[in-house]
């Protein structure tokens, strides 16, 4: 039997709250919705919502998302989806929540507003929702349920080597934005030649199938130490007017939401403007990733530090008389060590999280596929 969301739910959109330490109840915003733990209190007399409710993001670029299994007041960018008494007996509120969230790229594609997005009321109220016996919907939500916090212990077990590693490095080093043990300082372009990339323009005249087109969206994604392919390809004209690097160089992202981290190009290929070329750097002194790992880690810092302007700039000469603590060599190599074997655990573990991840869409494929 199919029902549509309007005939099943009643739905409240939330209120601007004022957050209270010591207010009387859980303050829930979209960033709850997912964690499923409260940051703020309200002693607000708005929409209260129960753990059996469904919340979805109403506003903003989130739009679409839903939750459930939260006690509190939503605030003005959620809405609650309350089941109508009727319907209690016959329909699981966990089963919908996972059907919605299964939807979300549909829900998302009909949102409104140019420059705020808005879930579309009428198309949400208007979706229909497949509903089979009570028994079995419970059982599709526990069967999805259980291969979700799969896919998310993988995914925590992943932040979990981040840290460590993270943690080894300050153990031996120490903070490098404060040098605490004293490590003799370098200048950069005493250690390296450093370049700006340069971007071939229009880029589409350029598009071809001669040379890998790096760009900072190629090192976005996975692999947090090298570069391994790109999106596009462009010619060989382009190329001249651009910057060549030999695979082994390294790139660091110099301006924008990006500034701030390194990659290791296990490709040859052109950069673009947004990128600073890291070459022939002296390995006798400085460890090409332990060299990674330092600047990685001082990517907050160079956000914090960079010359004001429309986006944040870290330009060629800025890089070049950055100084960087240079430990010994020897414990340098030792670091190296120790992470490499962290990121072969890594590399195991991100198997794991692609096969759980592959696991819970199947699932969801196979349990809404009526």
């Amino acid at each position: 039997m199919n029902y549509t969301i309007g005939e099943l739910f009643k739905i409240r959109k939330g209120k601007k709250a004022e957050e209270k330490a010591d207010g009387s109840f859980n303050y829930i915003t979209i960033e709850n919705l997912h964690s499923r733990r409260y940051n703020h209190r309200t002693s607000s007399n708005g929409v209260f919502v129960q753990k059996e409710d469904i919340l979805i993001a109403w506003d903003g670029a989130n739009a679409g998302l839903v939750g459930t299994s939260l006690e509190g007041i939503i605030g003005s960018t959620l809405a609650q989806l309350k089941l109508e008494e009727h319907f209690k007996d016959t329909v699981d509120t966990y089963y919908v929540y996972r059907y919605l969230d299964s939807n979300f790229e549909l829900i998302k594609s009909k949102r409104t507003g140019a420059t705020i997005p808005h879930v579309n009321g009428v198309d949400l109220k208007a979706m229909i929702i497949p509903l089979p016996p009570l028994s079995t919907q419970k059982a599709i939500a526990e069967k999805l349920d259980k291969a979700d916090a799969l896919r998310k212990k993988d995914k925590e077990l992943l932040a979990q080597y981040d840290d460590l590693a993270q943690s080894i490095f300050i153990d031996m080093f120490g903070d490098p934005t404060l040098n605490e043990k004293g490590w003799q300082k370098l200048k950069l372009e005493k250690l390296m030649k450093i370049r700006r990339g340069a971007s071939p323009r229009p880029i589409e005249k350029f598009i071809g199938d001669d040379v890998s087109w790096i760009k900072i969206g190629d090192a976005t994604d996975g692999d947090n130490i090298y570069l391994n392919s790109t999106k596009v390809r462009i010619t060989e004209e382009g190329a001249k007017k651009s910057v060549f690097l030999k695979k082994g160089s390294m790139v660091f992202a110099n301006c924008g939401v990006s500034l701030g981290f390194c990659r290791i190009l296990n490709i040859e290929g052109c950069i673009h403007d947004g990128w600073l070329s890291f070459e022939e750097i002296d390995e006798n002194v400085i460890n090409k990733f332990y060299l990674l790992k330092g600047i990685n880690f001082l990517t907050d810092y160079f956000r914090r530090t960079a010359p004001d302007g429309t986006q944040p700039n870290l330009n060629t000469s800025i890089m070049k008389n950055f100084e960087i603590a240079v430990p010994p060599m020897e414990l340098q190599n030792h670091f190296v060590e120790i992470t490499h074997n962290i990121e072969t655990q890594k590399s195991i573990v991100k198997q794991q999280a692609q096969q759980s991840e592959d696991l819970f869409q199947a699932l969801l494929q196979e349990s809404f596929n009526f």
